[in-house]
């Protein structure tokens, strides 16, 4: 059964894990006193009372168009080394629950990717006899161009931190198959779905909208990580490359959502995992689900 329906597009969402995390080690600007007044209306499924700890997800959307299976955002993937203990190495059922929608790699048309962050391209590729290959391999993989000259420039910097590892293994053999494009704001790959820039938490983040019958989702990416953000929209996370632009784009797509009753999906939301969004003050609210 799928998570949702846009008019005749059939969403469905492909998980990776959950986990928790200190709001104080990945947040910056909220305090423990907002957190805590918030804490009743965000529910087991984005907070841990007991612990402190903010929930968190990582998952895939799929939408299904009348032409087309489209795959947003890959995850971290598995076999991949990660700076980060939490994220390295992992290995998942990914590709048994992309299964459980009733879809295998090969169904996959096209792959849009938010953003080149490690957790966002990971099941770009797998490896296979030693290398690391394409895992849709009849898909076209849709980046950023700004996103993409970025994040090259960055693998290849004195000092890459990371991305010239997540380049190689996430990107490079995309590249290299030939099955990667690169777009720009304003992109439309149908009549259902566009892509936009949305810049802030990366220099060329871009946001997906899906429209039909007079409705609308936009799949966010990492503009919102957690219903705090719409609470408190000038908090950000330790991984936003421009703090302030980052809150612009965030309290602009919160405003759309909030004024035009659209959809938001984001990449880590818990469960339901998407939501509408309302007005409070100077500030949101988000209902999760969509009635």
């Amino acid at each position: 059964m799928s998570v949702f329906m846009i008019g005749e597009l059939q969403i469905d969402r492909v998980a990776e894990y959950a986990l928790p995390f200190p709001p104080q080690d990945f947040f910056v600007g909220l305090s423990k006193d907002a957190l805590n007044s918030e804490a009743g209306s965000l529910g087991p499924d984005y907070f841990d009372k007991t612990s402190g700890m903010v929930l968190l997800s990582s998952h895939s959307w799929v939408i299904r168009t009348k032409h087309h299976n489209v795959l947003i955002d890959t995850c971290v993937g598995n076999h991949k080394k990660r700076l980060i203990p939490a994220f390295n190495q992992i290995e998942t059922p990914y590709l048994e629950r992309l299964a459980a929608v009733s879809l295998s790699p090969d169904d996959i048309d096209f792959v849009i990717c938010t953003h080149l962050h490690f957790d966002h391209i990971g099941w770009n590729t797998k490896l296979e006899n030693g290398r690391w290959v394409p895992t849709f391999s009849k898909a076209r993989y849709l980046f950023g161009s700004r996103e993409f000259d970025n994040t090259q420039s960055l693998a290849f910097s004195p000092e890459p931190h990371g991305e010239d590892v997540i380049y190689k293994d996430s990107i490079l053999p995309v590249a290299e198959s030939g099955q990667m494009v690169l777009v720009e704001d304003g992109y439309a790959l149908d009549d259902n779905l566009v892509m936009e820039a949305a810049p802030g938490h990366t220099p060329g983040h871009m946001v997906v909208r899906a429209k039909a019958h007079g409705k609308t989702v936009l799949f966010v990416g990492d503009l919102i990580y957690h219903p705090i953000q719409t609470r408190y929209p000038e908090v950000n996370t330790i991984f936003c490359a421009d703090p302030q632009l980052a809150v612009a784009t965030r309290r602009r797509y919160l405003g759309e959502c909030a004024d035009n009753g659209h959809l938001l999906a984001a990449a880590h939301l818990g469960a339901p995992h998407y939501g509408r969004i309302s007005r409070d003050g100077d500030a949101f609210r988000f209902h999760p689900g969509h009635e």
